[in-house]
């Protein structure tokens, strides 16, 4: 908006903000701002760590110089996010499924015996996660000269479908990656540790919203990709140089390519853990210390050892996208098509590309496009790359593209669909306590069949990670709720800036994070917390209000019932053909599951979408199965006379899925499955 030019500059200067007696000529300098920020916004500045000293040349003399990361003062931000109304509602009424069906982190055990969330189910259940990032051009010549070590958390109090939400995902600390490997992180971590075992021994008092409360919490998981989860942990790194490779169990090299029974192995004892930690910290000699060392897969004692009733040999969990869509699914989709391309010849590499490009992709698929497969990829050292997501629509997608090439019962075929099928449990937003027995015999046929199908391939050891995950799903619940990917997709908020000065860019990035954060919270609220910090709220396209009977005559009847009352000739509601709820897209054309019976998911495909005082309904075509295509891994559909409303309220599952056609016929395959089909 453009002023007057002939305002005087004594108004302008008596403008104050609202709520606030500070007028603006006082904010001129970055200074005076960031002060007002932390007054008024409750700004939280990053505060420097020191990590350790380095000498370095300034105008050819060696000068003492301190090595520094940032980090966020914990508790100030715990408080901070406790003021945020959604939040502190979230935290005060909990969100623990009643049903036989496991939603979030604590309906596993681990939460529910745990003493301190048993005696107060509104301790914080905090969430760490650690992984580095390049902020420069990743192909340019500056690569690895500016990689970062970022720290985040998150509270698993927040239901799942919020806490995806990058504004959950709080920024803890950043630090030079080179820097925080050679000093290691218990400096930085130091605050973070200190915080977090005074939560859970008896909790801190803090003030919120003019009340003083007691506020209680622990450390539940640390979810990570492998090689920063063993970083952390204090578990060698490179797995490959471990005698015991797996920070789980007490496996052996030698016995991870056999054996396929996760029962099979002795899991990692915490109290001998502590005593081998103890014994590398004596004075051993260089020899012995090396030796043990490669014998324990133990490098150091992780500083979260320090925090009470943390499992760390089970709470570094096992992430499903790294073990999974980025290890295990590249890895033998590479094997399969090099058979299928080079020696049973089946079909060429160029006609699978094609296939894949011109695939008919539906608006759900669209975003996570899978690219095509460069040749190189299926050479002896190469390897498929794509991002997790495509990957994950890559899988889904094959089997409609490639089914008529490849012959019915071939065996590498059938092993990968297995494959398949655990990568949706793995995956799935709802399961139960038998879906990880499913999910146990499925990793076993696969990892037996995978050795014979393939005698000359390496068992790499993520396919013995993989024996950990049902066990990880009974302790910790949903395994979707352990991956990594929003946290990969947080790095995405300091990857878009174009950075120009990288003088301190831990600072930098840390002091951007911050300030963003504090406008999100507050908005254009006159200084109040936001009331749609996490959820912003449902989005409706455009369309029409229409009188009720005349727009779906043959519905008159299940309408009424929802109503309880008959309705009358001229009620209206507004009609379209696409509303996004937390992030899920629903068009008219996609299909949705209703129910099960006998574990049989019940399908209706989505023929109108309508609001009625605020609530959303569906339309939708109730679907007969005729069967379940073992070749396609999907359920062949036929429609049904029956239409149903449906509110969005009690939708069994609130995922969309894609249709597709195969040979004429509708089907579906259904990705947010708790239980699947026997191949």
């Amino acid at each position: 908006m453009l002023l007057n030019a002939n305002v005087s500059a004594e108004v302008v200067n008596s403008i104050k903000r609202p709520n606030s007696s500070t007028p603006l000529h006082d904010l001129t300098t970055k200074r005076s701002r960031d002060s007002f920020y932390k007054k008024e916004l409750s700004y939280i500045p990053p505060a420097a760590v020191k990590l350790g000293e380095r000498y370095v040349t300034v105008k050819g003399r060696l000068v003492k110089k301190d090595v520094t990361a940032y980090k966020i003062p914990f508790l100030e931000s715990i408080v901070n996010l406790l003021h945020v109304p959604e939040i502190w509602k979230y935290v005060n009424n909990g969100h623990a499924s009643s049903s036989g069906f496991m939603c979030d982190i604590g309906d596993g055990n681990y939460v529910k015996s745990n003493g301190l969330f048993s005696r107060n189910p509104k301790a914080l259940q905090i969430i760490l996660n650690t992984d580095d990032i390049e902020i420069v051009n990743p192909i340019g010549s500056h690569t690895k000269k500016h990689k970062l070590s970022m720290f985040y958390f998150t509270l698993a109090n927040i239901p799942p479908e919020l806490r995806s939400g990058l504004h959950a995902i709080q920024l803890w600390g950043v630090a030079k990656a080179k820097d925080i490997r050679k000093y290691g992180p218990q400096s930085l971590l130091d605050e973070f540790i200190t915080t977090v075992r005074s939560l859970s021994s008896g909790g801190i008092n803090v003030e919120i919203n003019g009340e003083q409360v007691l506020v209680e919490g622990n450390l539940v998981i640390v979810p990570c990709d492998t090689l920063a989860a063993q970083w952390l942990a204090g578990f060698k790194e490179g797995v490959g140089f471990a005698h015991k490779a797996c920070r789980e169990c007490e496996a052996t090299q030698v016995e991870m390519q056999r054996e396929f029974v996760d029962s099979n192995f002795r899991k990692r004892d915490e109290e001998e853990h502590k005593r081998r930690c103890d014994a590398l910290e004596s004075p051993l000699s260089k020899e012995a210390k090396t030796y043990w060392s490669k014998e324990w897969g133990v490098n150091t004692r992780s500083c979260l050892s320090e925090i009470p009733d943390f499992k760390l040999c089970s709470g570094f969990v096992q992430d499903p996208m790294h073990i999974l869509l980025e290890g295990l699914v590249p890895y033998e989709l590479k094997l399969l098509l090099t058979d299928f391309v080079k020696e049973s010849k089946y079909f060429t590499l160029k006609w699978l590309n094609f296939k894949i490009l011109s695939f008919p992709y539906t608006y759900l698929e669209c975003a996570a496009r899978p690219e095509i497969i460069d040749a190189n990829s299926l050479k002896d050292k190469g390897r498929i790359k794509q991002t997790s997501a495509a990957m994950m629509t890559l899988i889904t997608i094959l089997p409609l593209v490639v089914a008529d090439k490849v012959p019915k019962m071939n065996e590498k075929w059938l092993n990968f669909l297995r494959l398949v099928q655990m990568t949706l449990l793995a995956t799935s937003p709802t399961c139960m306590l038998t879906t990880a027995a499913l999910l146990r015999q499925l990793t076993y046929e696969h990892h037996t069949k995978f050795v014979s199908l393939y005698p000359r391939a390496r068992v790499i050891p993520k396919m013995h990670y993989c024996l950990h995950l049902p066990e990880q799903l009974v302790q910790y619940g949903l395994l979707r709720n352990h991956w990594c990917m929003r946290f990969e997709a947080k790095h995405g908020f300091f990857k878009t800036k174009k950075w120009r000065c990288f003088k301190n860019l831990p600072l930098s990035i840390s002091t951007k994070h911050q300030k963003y954060m504090c406008y999100k919270q507050h908005g254009a609220t006159n200084g109040k917390r936001s009331e749609s910090f996490l959820y912003a709220g449902d989005i409706v396209k455009e369309g029409d209000t229409v009188v009720f009977q005349e727009a779906f005559p043959h519905l008159v009847a299940s309408m009424t019932d929802i109503l309880g009352h008959e309705m009358d000739e001229n009620f209206r509601v507004y009609g379209t053909n696409d509303v996004v709820i937390l992030g899920r897209d629903y068009r008219c054309g996609c299909c949705l599951v209703l129910a099960y019976q006998d574990d049989m998911p019940q399908f209706g495909l989505v023929e109108g979408i309508f609001l009625f005082e605020g609530n959303t309904m569906f339309i939708v075509k109730c679907m007969h199965i005729q069967c379940f295509d073992t070749h396609v891994l999907a359920y062949i559909l036929e429609p049904t006379r029956e239409y149903r409303i449906v509110p969005y309220a009690k939708l069994f599952s609130k995922w969309p899925l894609s249709v597709h056609k195969h040979h004429g016929d509708i089907c579906v395959m259904n990705k947010y499955t708790y239980t699947c089909e026997s191949l």
